[in-house]
């Protein structure tokens, strides 16, 4: 029961996504994936490319693992024509399918766009300690201050080795050594956010 009501709970975190993107594109239109014409229009990709794009959408957002894992191979290889379906491959980030995050981490590797750190941060949260700590190595490779407080609430984390991690990465990104005291690093970010 408890798989189950995640699952619908990122479909529907999935679905919010999608309008939000679509409406973004195509303002108050009812239902632009209906509307044929209006998606033709879309101004940034030709129209042949936007049913691989449309098709691709809608297997990010199915039920099925196998289905998410092959859309996410597909954005990997269409490159950054396909820049507005990387939104949904944040959220797939906290995919409750192994495979299907790691590949999603993976593209992110190889996409080179902002948007990346976002999925970097919100893997943070996942339970696997694996996941943190790649999300951590590559937040510190990235160097993108954005991760710092998200870094912070880390220190607060019941497994040694996610406190451990977490401080090790702050150190990477902010060149300061406060170890694993998050009232310290809380004071420090607070005196040195960005205005």
């Amino acid at each position: 029961m408890k798989r189950v009501l995640k699952s619908l709970m990122f479909a529907l975190l999935i679905m919010a996504v999608q309008v939000i993107i679509y409406k973004h594109y195509f303002g108050d239109a009812p239902d632009p994936i209906k509307n044929a014409t209006m998606y033709k229009e879309f101004p940034a990709i030709p129209a042949e490319f936007s049913k691989k794009l449309k098709k691709t959408t809608e297997l990010l957002n199915s039920f099925h693992a196998e289905k998410r894992l092959a859309a996410v191979d597909e954005v990997r290889r269409m490159g950054d024509k396909a820049s507005e379906l990387y939104p949904f491959l944040v959220i797939l980030a906290r995919d409750p399918d192994e495979k299907v995050q790691a590949a999603v981490l993976d593209a992110f590797d190889e996409i080179d766009d902002p948007i990346k750190v976002v999925a970097f941060i919100y893997a943070l949260d996942d339970d696997d300690m694996r996941v943190k700590k790649r999300a951590m190595e590559t937040l510190a490779k990235l160097g993108d201050k954005r991760a710092v407080e998200p870094l912070i609430e880390l220190l607060d984390d019941e497994e040694w080795d996610v406190k451990f991690e977490a401080s090790y990465t702050l150190k990477k990104l902010t060149g300061e050594d406060l170890g694993t005291d998050i009232k310290a690093w809380k004071k420090w970010h607070e005196e040195n956010k960005i205005k």
